[in-house]
This record gives structure tokens, sequence and C-alpha cells, in this order.
């Protein structure tokens, strides 16, 4: 909005987020045992109970399709969960709220296979977690709504009926969306 603001300039420019892919690389081997990952800080505005980076939906539709899920990120999100204390009660839900290093999470991305990312407000255009899971070959469940489509992204709504079906589809098409991950790798791509 600022570059339209001021006009025509060769002195400002949008630059989007990028992806250091010589770091973050996958295997890109489709999986059959799939493991859902959420990676992010939720909350806003100091709210720690505002579900901005969709967590709950993305448990209700880990609880829904019988699969694992992983939430990660800094300890804040551990003041999410008090909040929610209910959704600690899924057994196949693994709290990883130790504020990971950038090999930590280059782990969780290699550990998991589908990232879901059904966020209310993000910033990056698109935002770094979607790219670096991108590059490490994770087909992404989310709601970016940028101007180009992202390769190897299923957009959805934020609601659970269309997060469960953006998994179901990911796993159905799953090897087509770890192909395409590779464009968006090499198109965001820092270089």
């Amino acid at each position: 909005f600022l570059v339209d603001f001021f006009g025509e300039t060769d002195k400002l420019f949008y630059l989007p987020h990028g992806v250091n892919s010589k770091f973050f690389t996958g295997d890109y081997k489709p999986k059959t045992e799939h493991k859902l990952l959420c990676l992010a800080n939720n909350g806003i505005g100091g709210d720690s109970s505002y579900d901005r980076k969709g967590f709950l939906y993305a448990i209700d539709a880990a609880m829904a399709l019988d699969l694992p899920i992983t939430i990660a990120g800094p300890k804040n999100n551990l003041e999410f969960f008090k909040h929610y204390p209910e959704y600690l009660n899924y057994e196949k839900l693994t709290l990883n709220c130790d504020e990971p290093s950038e090999e930590g999470i280059l782990n969780l991305y290699r550990t998991h296979t589908i990232f879901l990312h059904p966020s209310s407000l993000e910033a990056g255009h698109p935002n770094l977690t979607l790219l670096e899971a991108l590059s490490c070959g994770l087909p992404v469940v989310g709601t970016y709504s940028g101007t180009r489509k992202i390769d190897g992204m299923v957009n959805i709504q934020r609601d659970n009926q269309s997060v469960i079906d953006g998994v179901k589809y990911t796993i159905e098409n799953y090897g087509k969306l770890v192909e395409a991950t590779k464009l968006s790798r090499e198109y965001y791509d820092w270089s």
C-alpha cells in the first residue's frame, strides 16, 4: 500500500519474504503415514486466547481424521492452551513450545508431512513458515490469499470442514503437491 501511496519511484519497492532453500531442504518423497504440523506464535496484541494461527481448526481436523499433529513455536503458545485445556486431551497431539532453534525447526519440517496454517491474519506475503515448509517439500493447507498462487498449497477457509477437506485433498493428491512444492521453493528462494 505504501508503494502505491508514494507512486512510481526507483527508491521504494516491495520485497516479500524469501527462503534459504540451501538450508530448508527435504527428501520430496511422498509419504503414506501422515503427521500434521503447525508452527507459529499464536495470539494477537497481548491476547493469548485469540486463535490467530488456527491451532484449534488444525487440532479439530487432526481429531476428525485421527492423525497425529504437532503444535510448535514459542512458549507463548502454552498461554494459548491455558484458555483451551480440553484440546490437550487429544492423545495424538504433541506440543513443542520450547522455542525451537533453526535446526529444530528444520527437523520439524522433515519429520512431518503436511503443514497446516489456517491463519486469520498474516504478514510477509506469504509468511516465512509457509515458505520454509514448502522448501522442505511439505504441502501446505492454509488460508493465504495473496495475489500469486502458491504451488504446493491448498487454499482453505477458516472453518472446520474446510480444513478437514483440505487435509483430505492433500493426502489424496500428496505426490502431485509434493512435486509442486519444488516450484515454490525455486520461486521464493532468497537468491
